[in-house]
């Protein structure tokens, strides 16, 4: 369950910390690149297992326990909007083929082929067995996210997502986390940040702000703070959003606007549809295979 607190000390701190800053107009709109690095989520590492277990075979020695994708922050002094970056997420290991050079149409390589398709449909028709839990998890898989839309002002936050060729507007309000803002100070891209904690989700959550760009925006759902959130840590490092890019030059009219095509939902609403599609399909697909000896 997320956290709602009132955040009285506030705007006593964001005086003192304004304050201390040069007399110069402060930036109020711009772009920031994060790269955010998060946790696999453990049902792929579980599919992945399944899928060599039933003869599948993965390019690659390891399965990668994070992956990383690049997230673009665009915001002014009462929006924020976040969308993909260039870079693509970080690739999981192949499970259609092995890496193998499919111009090279051998018996062994068609073998191969075939048992790695074979297996990868066994897998998928594994969904059908998932708890509904499970299942919800995957509607929040970074690939499905196209932006994240926020409101300063009500504290409105829209997420427009792509499952199966649908897309949807997930409507919610964005956490009113209790922040604490500690004495610890660095430097990020150039500019003196301040330390808060707080906890999300049960998990302790670090930020650093910078008091000079005095909006309240940030990645995910992150905000609130006197100041523009240039990185996040939560549950000690396990997920990491970190700014590796700061432009203050002006937005272009309409860079940030509320998004408007897609089927409207709450949150529960859109994971029961992923939930729900996810075991349809899994119907659909031929009995599962047993494990190899």
């Amino acid at each position: 369950m997320r956290i709602q607190h009132r955040l009285p000390l506030l705007p006593i701190i964001s005086a003192i910390l304004f304050a201390s800053l040069p007399a110069a107009a402060p930036a109020q709109e711009g772009r920031v690149n994060f790269t955010y690095i998060l946790p696999d989520m453990k049902l792929n590492s579980e599919m992945i297992e399944e899928f060599k277990a039933l003869g599948g075979e993965i390019s690659g020695a390891e399965i990668p326990t994070h992956r990383s994708t690049e997230r673009l922050l665009l915001f002014n002094s009462t929006h924020s909007v976040i969308v993909p970056g260039r870079k693509a997420d970080q690739e999981l290991p192949s499970l259609m083929g092995g890496g193998m050079d499919l111009s090279d149409m051998s018996p062994e390589n068609m073998a191969k082929l075939e048992r790695s398709m074979a297996a990868t449909m066994s897998v998928m028709a594994s969904f059908a067995e998932r708890s509904e839990e499970e299942l919800r998890e995957l509607a929040w898989d970074p690939a499905t996210l196209l932006q994240s839309y926020v409101d300063f002002g009500d504290g409105s936050m829209t997420e427009t997502r792509e499952f199966m060729e649908r897309t949807f507007l997930v409507e919610e309000k964005r956490p009113a986390y209790e922040w604490r803002i500690a004495d610890e100070q660095r430097e990020l891209l150039g500019y003196v940040v301040h330390k808060a904690t707080t906890v999300h989700d049960g998990a302790p959550v670090e930020a650093w702000f910078a008091p000079q760009i005095p909006v309240q925006a940030g990645p995910e759902t992150f905000g609130g703070l006197p100041g523009l959130i240039l990185m996040v840590s939560i549950d000690d490092g396990d997920t990491v959003y970190l700014a590796t890019g700061l432009d203050l030059t002006g937005l272009d009219e309409g860079d940030i606007r509320p998004p408007e095509d897609g089927n409207r939902v709450s949150r529960d609403e859109y994971e029961y549809i992923v939930a729900d599609k996810l075991k349809e399909f899994a119907s659909t697909l031929p009995p599962r295979l047993p494990p190899r000896a």
